[in-house]
């Protein structure tokens, strides 16, 4: 998916700007009348960088239940090669006392050749065996890579809470401890600043408690609890612009989704083994070369032996009544897999379209009007004709705005992951999205840089 030109929004917008009396970071209007700006989180000096790809590798690499699938195709593959081997031949001694004085050898070497296609249809249900280990392996990377995704927003969104939290603390101290009169510092004006800074405080603990709570689920799912100790997220995120279609996500999910594939390849594998077991049916028939030998002869009896074993008695009949039942099930199981990938495909499309609505509700006017509203409210505080109560309501609505910008861009993004899986194709790019640390300027830790941030 192509960006718009200018219109690139972080995944945590602003950071609440300095609540001294200097105003907003000059700016400047994109073509579109939108502010734009850019947030990137740096790796600290002497910490090793946690980009996405590294977390996705990672997640591949320690991810137990993917092991566990590339060893149950090893298991399917070495199952392949013994379906396609032949029995092997027996050797047969026959010894015999004619009377106290003449005894015979008879030696047979005997092969046994399997009818009926015996052969070929178990190869055949041995490679339904490997392509659905195959898939499931496939399913099992495509799980782990939507989770891997997951986390690391997570991440990249609790890290953005907690400095926006701490960034407006600070400015907020700043402010009451020397930009207030003389009568705001008591009575009512001073109880409402010491509730404003409580409740920023208590933001400020659960953006902190979050980050440990996100750190740790995805250190789980990556299998090395100690990695945050050396390691720091190096990435930031972008708003990207995107337009789905429901029916173009379903074809694409049906011609991709490997837990649909192995639906399928499961209905292959019980038709398959219900041909193998009438297959059994047929008699299978044992031939080789014989030998006799008699004592007090020096002439060698040479002959040739053919052995079956009859199949008088039908004894595959409950077998095969199991077979056909066994695909009744299975493609009931495929049916269910269509049904659920179908409505798995109608929540998440329903989902990104009211995420996108409220994403460009934001950008079309909120975030505008948010900056607007406290640059007007900065100045007027500035000339004291408003009481610093009043702006602190000001800045209370304009970082309710950014908050609420703020996650809704993180559940556009989560949205775009989901679909991504769903469809187990790449319907949009989001590693590079994620993955733009070397843009971010040098000294900043867990910072936002500002594009633009208002009118000049």
């Amino acid at each position: 998916m192509s960006r718009p030109g200018c219109l690139v929004l972080a995944l945590c917008l602003v950071w609440l700007p300095t609540l001294g009396l200097a105003g907003l970071p000059p700016g400047e209007m994109t073509p579109e009348g939108r502010w734009t700006c850019k947030i990137q989180f740096k790796s600290r000096p002497g910490q090793k960088k946690l980009t996405i790809d590294m977390v996705i590798q990672k997640a591949l690499a320690q991810n137990p239940g993917i092991k566990e699938a590339l060893a149950a195709v090893g298991m399917a593959e070495g199952g392949r090669v013994t379906a396609g081997l032949i029995p092997n031949p027996s050797l047969v001694g026959v010894f015999l006392n004619l009377n106290r004085d003449v005894s015979s050898h008879t030696y047979q070497l005997l092969q046994t050749i399997e009818t009926g296609g015996k052969r070929a249809k178990r190869v055949r249900v041995a490679d339904c065996d490997v392509a659905a280990a195959r898939f499931e392996l496939d399913n099992r990377v495509r799980l782990v890579v939507g989770l891997a995704r997951r986390g690391f927003i997570r991440v990249l969104q609790a890290l953005s809470d907690t400095e926006c939290a701490e960034r407006t603390l600070r400015s907020f101290d700043d402010l009451s401890g020397g930009g207030l009169s003389s009568a705001e510092k008591e009575g009512g004006p001073a109880l409402r600043v010491a509730n404003e800074r409580l409740d920023l405080q208590n933001e400020l603990e659960r953006a902190v408690l979050a980050v440990e709570v996100v750190k740790h689920d995805l250190s789980e799912l990556l299998g090395e609890p100690a990695i945050w100790d050396e390691s720091d997220v190096d990435g930031g995120m972008y708003y990207i612009s995107t337009d789905l279609q429901l029916e173009q996500l379903r074809k694409t999910a049906f011609a991709n989704r490997p837990d649909w594939k192995l639906a399928n390849v499961l209905v292959d594998q019980a038709t398959s083994r219900l041909k193998l077991t009438k297959a059994q049916r047929a008699w299978n028939v044992n031939v080789g070369p014989a030998v006799t030998h008699v004592d007090g002869n020096s002439d060698l009896g040479v002959g040739l032996v053919v052995s079956t074993q009859p199949q008088l008695f039908d004894r595959f009949q409950g077998e095969i009544a199991k077979d056909k039942k066994n695909i009744e099930r299975i493609d009931a199981n495929r049916r269910r897999v269509e049904l659920a990938i179908e409505r798995e495909l109608r929540t998440l499309f329903d989902r990104y379209r009211v995420v996108k609505k409220i994403v460009q509700s934001y950008r079309d006017r909120y975030l505008k009007d948010s900056v607007l509203a406290l640059n007007t409210s900065q100045a007027a505080y500035q000339k004291r004709s408003i009481s610093a109560t009043d702006y602190l309501d000001t800045l209370r609505t304009y970082r309710r705005i950014q908050i609420g910008y703020r996650g809704a861009l993180a559940e556009y993004m989560l949205a775009l992951s989901d679909v991504d899986v769903a469809c187990a194709a790449e319907v949009v790019r989001l590693e590079p999205v994620l993955t733009l640390g070397n843009d971010a300027e040098d000294g900043l830790y867990y910072s936002p840089t500002y594009l633009s941030g208002g009118p000049k």
